[in-house]
Formats: structure tokens, sequence, C-alpha cells
């Protein structure tokens, strides 16, 4: 039976995942970064000339409308949306057909609502994408700057215990990403996945260093410890077998067995690196807690690896049917 003593941890996990939606391959490229001041502060003016050097006729048509980085100019604005329409696979779609929409409604008032690319404009998988990338990207930058504050108020010892728990966190964000991808191998929805589990570790790690440092965490007992534990094993094999079983080896066609031997096994393979990375973290979470308490700070973290076994279990049955 589950433990019945959700924490924030969870919830935060579970909000996480429910917010998923598709996204690209790769992160944004830099001049989103500089726009939506990922890792650095907003630069509007830079982010322009970022956006006209590479062509990004639907950003420039955006903050021409909104007076971002440039005055507002709507004529102009108009002419950078026909550029875009223009070199768009897709001139007749949804997307196109959104900015154009977009940038008229901003006509005939100098008070109107900003434009967003991602409300108001994306509609085509490849901006959808885009557009996870840049909400993962915005929220890492925010955590990080959440980190940092806690980091101040910390002695020494707990900063470091802090940092090098960051580090930890940061190879099975990825970790998880990846594992995430090969699950989901197919089309957009694997690259959906793996994000949506990055986003988990993301989002649960900063709610549990808050508690950790509050020494928030709920005293599980033994007996949820050691059924948290079967039922993540359980999961593990489950999800192995289940995995196994959607990409069988017998294969008539030799080409594609050995295809599906070889991603089978690169599963199995990220999914240990990810085992790897969830004892690292349980590990670095109790060396953090004694640094920040004492060595009486590791008492009430005893059994947080309740909360890590339910976390990795729910990611681990986590399904993209129907998304």
């Amino acid at each position: 039976m589950t433990p019945q003593h959700p924490s924030t941890w969870l919830v935060a996990l579970v909000a996480s995942l429910a917010m998923s939606n598709s996204v690209a391959a790769e992160p944004p490229p830099p001049c989103d970064a500089l726009y939506y001041g990922i890792d650095r502060k907003v630069d509007l003016a830079a982010a322009h000339a970022c956006y006209a050097r590479v062509g990004d006729h639907e950003m420039l048509a955006l903050m021409a409308a909104n007076g971002e980085g440039t005055p507002r100019d709507l004529d102009r604005a108009r002419e950078e949306a026909r550029l875009a329409v223009k070199g768009s696979s897709n001139p007749q779609g949804q997307q196109a057909d959104a900015l154009v929409s977009a940038i008229e409604r901003q006509a005939g008032t100098s008070a109107a609502k900003a434009l967003a690319y991602c409300d108001d404009v994306a509609r085509a998988d490849d901006a959808l994408n885009r557009c996870a990338w840049i909400r993962l990207g915005v929220d890492s930058t925010r955590h990080d700057a959440t980190l940092d504050a806690m980091a101040a108020k910390l002695t020494p010892p707990s900063v470091r215990a802090l940092a090098a728990l960051r580090t930890t966190v940061r190879l099975l964000r990825t970790a998880e990403n990846a594992r995430g991808q090969l699950k989901y191998h197919q089309g957009s929805l694997s690259v959906r996945m793996g994000i949506a589990h990055e986003a988990s570790v993301l989002d649960a790690f900063v709610t549990l260093v808050t508690e950790v440092i509050a020494r928030a965490q709920p005293a599980w007992t033994a007996q949820e410890l050691a059924t948290a534990r079967a039922e993540l094993a359980a999961s593990a094999k489950r999800d192995l077998a289940d995995f196994a079983g959607a990409h069988p080896t017998r294969d008539p066609d030799p080409t594609q067995r050995a295809l599906m031997k070889r991603h089978v096994g690169d599963y199995r393979r990220a999914s240990a690196d990810c085992a790897t990375r969830w004892t690292e973290l349980e590990a670095g979470l109790r060396a953090f807690a004694i640094a920040t308490h004492g060595p009486a700070g590791a008492d009430p973290l005893a059994n947080v690896a309740v909360d890590l076994c339910t976390a990795r279990r729910m990611l681990l049955d986590l399904r993209g049917d129907g998304e």
C-alpha cells in the first residue's frame, strides 16, 4: 500500500507533469535567452538585434507591435509578419493566421496588451516545441535564483553541500530527460516526455530543499519506507518489461530486430543511470541536512527515501498515451 502522506514534493511533481507540452529536440536559441531572461538579464534591444541577425520575422513582428527593443511601429510589424508568412513552410496554416491576426489586434489602440509569442502566435509543432523549452529555461532560471537566495543564508558547509547537490540534480535532470526520450522514441512525444521528466525533477528538487532547510519532512515509518522501496522495485521491473514488450527483438526483419535490440539495451542502461542518480540525490540530501542542522539534522530525513521512491515510481509509471 502506498504511504498516505503526500508532501509538496509530490504535489510539485504532479503539477509539473500535468503542465508538460510538446517540446523541441534542442533548447531555444540565444535570442530567446536574451528576450526571456534565461540564465541572464532580459535585454530587449540585444534580443531585437539578435532576431534581426537570424531573420526571425515572427519575433521581429511582435516586438515592433509591442514596442519592445524598438519603437512601436505597426506598419513595420505588418511587414515583418508578411515576411514571416512568406518564409513559412505552411503559409496558409494556423500559425500564419494567428500571427497576422495578433498584429491586427494591436491596431487602433496605444494601450493594447503586449503580444506574447507562445500565447498569441505559436500553433505549429516546432513553435510549440520552442515554447516548451522556453518555459523550462525560464523556470530553471527562476529556481536557480531561489536556490541562490537560500544559499546566501546558509553556513559555508551547507553552501558547499548544496552546491554538490545542485550538480547531482543537473546530472539527474539530464538522465531522466534521456530516459524519457528513449521510452517514447517516436515523433515529438519522445521529447515531450523527456522534458516532462526533467521539469518534474527540477520543480520537486527546489521544494524538497526548502523542506530540508525548514526541517519540514514528514516522519515516515520503517514499514512505509520498506513498502515504498518494494513498490519502486516492482515499478522498475514492470517498466523494463513493458518497454521490452513494446520493442520485440524477434522481428523477422533482421534490421528491425537489431534496431529494437539496441534500443532496449539503451533504455536499460538509461534506466540504470537514472537509478544511480536518484541514489546520489538521496545521499546528497542527507549530507545537506547534516551540514545544515548538524548530526541530528538527518533524523527528520531518515525516511526521505519514501518521497524519492514515490517520485521515481510516478515517473516510471508515466504514460504518454493520449498526449
